[in-house]
């Protein structure tokens, strides 16, 4: 980014080396732009400046001020920031200026202990992390309780790719933490897509990284995955040996409904991935056509 040295002279700041400092003139005043406080975060994420006591004091004097930002400006700040190469700095200065609640409103004033400890940890090590928007965001919003997160990211305008992998990321990742066989991996990715699928595993790597656990889940869902692959079983509709028009040359259902048919198709397949040719799947659509009971549990997994 660059640097606007007329904007932190007239609010009261300047550059020495690789500091930023507050001017001695100023420092009981008032910062006419608030903005520049967000500049000023972008400068230590992207340049690695550094603050001295002053100057956060000075932010911190001044963080009530930021609140008469729009959200837009909000958010287009605070996503730079979290793409930088010293993002950990800054969201800590963010914390010890009392800036949190910029981005997460209410929910800044109530962390418990554990997530206190949660988002020191994450400041300190993110910058380990690739430098991917959507993965840091869902990573900084995951310290928050569900409920809480799912509120929080409400507060900023993000993009809705962004708000739907950030609440896949919430509320999704440890269903895929404790996912157990294939038959699970592909009912998920059917369910989900492979791109939001590929969101979800690559924040539990990023979140791996973050708090120094074990990768085991990981490598269980990977190896998982390439073994599906390579055995090319059928994971989207598109991937079964008939077709919606199969279904209704075969006088099973009309073309209307046929569709519909395929997706309910697709358990019996993710099961047992040898019925997935013409015979057994038309002679399996025709009873889910004909039985109501068949197609509402068709996804049920009976234990015998």
């Amino acid at each position: 980014m660059e640097i606007n040295k007329d904007k932190l002279l007239e609010n009261g700041f300047y550059l020495k080396s690789n500091n930023i400092c507050v001017s001695e003139d100023v420092k009981d005043k008032e910062i006419s732009d608030p903005e520049v406080i967000l500049d000023i975060l972008e400068l230590v994420a992207y340049k690695s400046y550094g603050l001295d006591k002053e100057t956060v004091k000075r932010i911190s004097d001044n963080a009530e001020k930021t609140l008469s930002l729009d959200a837009e400006t909000v958010m287009e700040h605070f996503c730079s920031i979290m793409v930088g190469i010293n993002t950990g700095k800054a969201l800590r200065i963010m914390a010890e200026a009392n800036l949190m609640s910029l981005i997460i409103g209410e929910y800044s004033k109530s962390f418990s202990r554990i997530q206190v400890e949660s988002f020191y940890t994450l400041a300190s090590n993110i910058d380990k992390t690739h430098r991917v928007l959507e993965r840091r965001l869902g990573l900084f919003y995951r310290i928050l309780s569900k409920k809480d997160a799912l509120s929080a990211i409400t507060k900023l305008p993000y993009d809705p790719k962004i708000v739907q992998n950030i609440t896949d990321g919430i509320t999704q990742l440890e269903f895929l933490h404790f996912m157990r066989d294939k038959i699970e991996l592909k009912n998920f990715i059917f369910n989900y897509g492979m791109e939001r699928y590929e969101y979800i595993h690559n924040l539990s790597k990023a979140e791996r990284i973050i708090y120094n656990t074990t990768d085991i889940k990981i490598q269980n869902r990977i190896h998982l995955l390439k073994d599906i692959q390579l055995n090319n079983e059928a994971i989207f509709v598109e991937d079964l040996k008939i077709t919606a028009q199969d279904l209704v040359d075969s006088e099973i259902c009309s073309l209307e409904n046929a569709p519909r048919l395929l997706e309910l198709s697709m358990p019996f397949v993710h099961r047992s991935p040898r019925h997935n040719n013409k015979k057994d799947l038309l002679k399996h659509a025709r009873r889910l056509s004909k039985s109501r009971f068949r197609r509402i549990f068709s996804n049920v997994k009976w234990i015998k």
